[in-house]
């Protein structure tokens, strides 16, 4: 079978930790050094994570992050969707060419979020009180804002937003979709 065996390994928090699997499941806990996650098929996991610089690579394995906080990620999945929840820092860059990538969450007050797929739909879900810059980009796609255009529409297909007018730091997200469709979400 494709479950033969299971490794749990324990590090201290801040080492450096590299993890690769086929197939097989890779979860990733309570880190704050560099972390590097790759697998082809399996899925990755990574939680509570706290400042630290966590990479993942996938070919179509499902990417899920939750509760990653003042943290550098760099994710790149060619077909897996990557799922986003309560994740803060200072930069966050996913590319997947035809995954689904969700974000749900407080994206805290200066973060860089760049979110790009070839073909596949961007949800990004913020709480209507916290202050975001969002541009979003689609070129064969839509971008469903679901807010009225606060901003200028420089260009067929994007839209950029300033949700709180007037608010210096603020995190910032840049939504690139060649085919795929784009929501934004203020609840």
């Amino acid at each position: 079978g494709s479950s033969l065996v299971d490794y749990t390994v324990l590090v201290p928090a801040d080492a450096f930790v590299t993890v690769r699997s086929s197939d097989g499941k890779v979860h990733v806990q309570g880190l704050r050094g560099d972390v590097v996650l790759e697998g082809a098929t399996g899925m990755v996991e990574a939680t509570d994570i706290n400042s630290a610089h966590l990479h993942v690579k996938t070919l179509s394995g499902p990417v899920t992050l939750t509760d990653i906080r003042d943290s550098h990620v760099d994710i790149h999945s060619v077909s897996g969707d990557v799922d986003i929840r309560n994740v803060s820092g200072s930069s966050v860059e996913v590319n997947s060419g035809s995954g689904r990538i969700t974000y749900d969450g407080d994206p805290g007050s200066a973060g860089v979020y760049l979110f790009t797929s070839h073909s596949g739909d961007l949800e990004v879900s913020v709480p209507a009180s916290i202050p975001v810059e969002i541009k979003a980009h689609s070129v064969k796609g839509e971008s469903d804002t679901g807010l009225p255009n606060a901003g200028s529409v420089p260009s067929v297909g994007q839209k950029s937003l300033l949700l709180k007018p007037g608010i210096v730091y603020a995190s910032r997200f840049v939504l690139r979709s060649f085919r795929g469709t784009i929501h934004v979400r203020r609840p």
